[in-house]
């Protein structure tokens, strides 16, 4: 019998059909309360009356409806759709069509939120199934597990029993070696407290994982149990075993991390008086004077003579010297601490002439002051930098620029006989005035990233020059198929902005917009009074589905044009933010669904 107990492959093979046993009593145990919420045991229920079969109808009557069906579907479902006046819009049923879902109501509403329809339909499921049906999985899972109802019970049982039989097989077996003797290895090493928590952890993971995705149909439930069931028995197993090996290896509360974390921190008692911060230290310098004040003292009194009184007046002495030349010390690390403070980072303490603690404090400020210089330093070159790249690179580019955009504008204007070349012209004219738009975005991305670009705030009318802004775009937005629809207060709307900057963000909004607006759609622009100054929102409904956060919409060179078709640099929201923030305001954004917002917080 010790020998069984010591084979460490067949605790192995007991491990893993304890788990798999248990996980089976489970799922019996599952299907046994549905078949008896289905009064399996009473009388057979025909797959059509199921609660399964009514959900696979009722999924494919959404479907239909809302679009998510193809058109020319011919599988094994069928419905029959009815207007509120009971007159057949849609009737799809074959021979042998069985009704299954009677009267649902369906609604429609418009991209505004208006109603637009309801409907009713019937769904019926086209019998007798064959394989190759959406249904016919379901309908086998069901008939087949129907047929075993008899056995869930005695099987669940008979799985119980033989796991609690290889349970406490594996209990005696724990921690047990080659010749008797008991060691821990593997996972047994592990602290036992970190090994429960984490076991409470995986535990609660695959109990919230169950909960959310456990449906109301027999193959979801038993599934999901027998699934969940495995690791959950695995991991309570593991639990079990362990602690007995731990038990009869003996001292199994040293193997903790309470322990463990006791233990140092007794050591650490051990060596406090060894490590005393400065404070502490003068402290039990202190201390000491007064014990031998006491002292000497008190043999002057007795009698002693004069020899305790000299002494006591030379501890006092060392002490009052000790004490000042301390105060002198530290006035040096204040000196420093002010200098550094005050921007002279070439200050240095002399460090030979400092205490204890108190020199360590004096190199930590000399190299604080080393790290500040050098991190200015770098600052200053970095900006240095910046400020050339971009004088420099606007002048190069801009200069070559200037010449294509001048001579393709010639070749326009000549006449030019070849119906090509005067493509190639327009070709041309297009690409060298969508460089020169991405030159002036990148040169103006990289001043406001350096900090080159000032704002200078004036009172201006926000609603005013919202209205100028719709009438500058009216022409893109007839071109877009757009309709600018403007909510503004009939009053004055001030804020503190600057003109120059706003338009540019208004600019780069709307332009987006009639780059990426639906056809045939409206475009709100809505002025409203915020908590803390005037709130512009701008609204739009995008032509493609954005599939990306709106963060990453902030992003410089991120496009809501994933296929990347439409003319742009991925630079406009990213300036428009930045200029915000420079005027002091917000830029944020927005999505549901397909429309996307941009809303515009100003301070007043």
């Amino acid at each position: 019998m010790k020998r069984i107990l010591e084979k460490a492959w067949l605790k192995t093979v007991a491990f893993l059909l304890c788990c798999v046993l248990l996980a089976c009593a489970v799922a019996c145990g599952a299907g046994a309360a549905y078949a008896m919420e289905e009064n399996w045991y009473q009388e057979e229920v025909p797959f059509e009356d199921s609660d399964l079969c009514y959900w696979l109808v009722w999924s494919y009557l959404q479907k239909a409806y809302y679009g998510g069906l193809d058109p020319d579907y011919s599988g094994c479902y069928s419905r029959v759709v009815l207007d509120l006046e009971g007159h057949i819009l849609e009737d799809t049923r074959q021979e042998g069509s069985r009704r299954v879902v009677n009267g649902a109501t369906m609604s429609s509403y418009g991209p505004d939120g208006t109603h637009r329809e309801t409907v009713t339909m019937d769904g019926y499921i086209n019998l007798p199934l064959e394989p190759g049906d959406e249904a016919w999985v379901p309908y086998r899972c069901y008939t087949v597990l129907q047929s075993m109802t008899d056995w869930f019970v005695p099987v669940g049982a008979a799985c119980l029993v033989l796991a609690l039989a290889l349970f406490v097989f594996l209990l005696a077996a724990a921690g047990r070696q080659a010749g008797g003797a008991v060691r821990l290895r593997g996972l047994n090493r592990w602290p036992l407290d970190l090994y429960a928590g984490v076991t409470a952890l995986l535990l609660l993971f695959i109990a919230e994982i169950s909960v959310n995705y456990t449906g109301y149909e027999f193959y979801e439930v038993a599934a999901v149990a027998t699934l969940g069931a495995l690791p959950a028995a695995a991991l309570c197993l593991g639990l079990c075993v362990t602690l007995a090996a731990r038990i009869r290896a003996g001292g199994w509360w040293r193997n903790t991390l309470v322990f463990r974390i006791c233990r140092i921190l007794a050591r650490l008692a051990g060596g406090f008086f060894r490590a005393l911060p400065l404070v502490w230290k003068m402290a039990v310098a202190y201390a000491g004077m007064i014990f031998l004040n006491i002292l000497f003292w008190s043999m002057a009194i007795l009698g002693n003579g004069l020899l305790p009184l000299l002494l006591l007046f030379l501890l006092d002495l060392a002490g009052l010297y000790g004490v000042m030349r301390l105060g002198m010390q530290l006035r040096s690390l204040q000196k420093a601490g002010q200098a550094l403070a005050g921007g002279d980072l070439t200050y240095s303490v002399d460090t030979k002439k400092l205490w204890l603690d108190l020199r360590g404090h004096g190199e930590n400020l000399n190299s604080v002051g080393l790290g500040m210089a050098k991190a200015v330093n770098e600052r200053m070159r970095s900006e240095r930098f910046k400020t050339e790249l971009i004088t420099n690179v606007s002048h190069d580019l801009k200069t070559p620029l200037t010449s294509i955009v001048s001579y393709v504008d010639l070749l326009g204007k000549e006449e030019l006989e070849n119906p090509q070349a005067r493509e190639y012209v327009q070709v041309l004219e297009r690409q060298s005035a969508r460089l020169k738009k991405l030159t002036e975005d990148l040169v103006e991305a990289s001043k406001v990233s350096a900090g080159v670009v000032t704002a200078n705030l004036e009172r201006l009318d926000l609603a005013e020059l919202l209205r100028q802004s719709a009438g500058e775009y009216a022409q893109r937005f007839a071109a877009a198929e757009l309709e600018p629809v403007l909510n503004l207060p009939e009053k004055e709307c001030p804020v503190q902005t600057d003109g120059r900057l706003l338009w540019r963000v208004l600019d780069n909004l709307l332009s987006n917009i009639t780059k990426y607006s639906q056809p045939h759609t409206r475009v709100y622009m809505d002025l409203t009074e915020g908590e803390k100054g005037p709130v512009l929102t701008l609204k739009n409904i995008s032509r493609q589905s954005l599939n990306i956060p709106v963060e990453e919409l902030m992003e410089r060179f991120v496009r809501g044009d994933a296929a990347r078709s439409t003319e742009g640099s991925g630079l406009g929201l990213s300036i428009a933010q930045s200029l915000m923030e420079c005027m002091g305001g917000k830029l944020e954004l927005a999505l549901d669904g397909d429309l996307f917002k941009a809303i515009l917080n100003f301070p007043r």
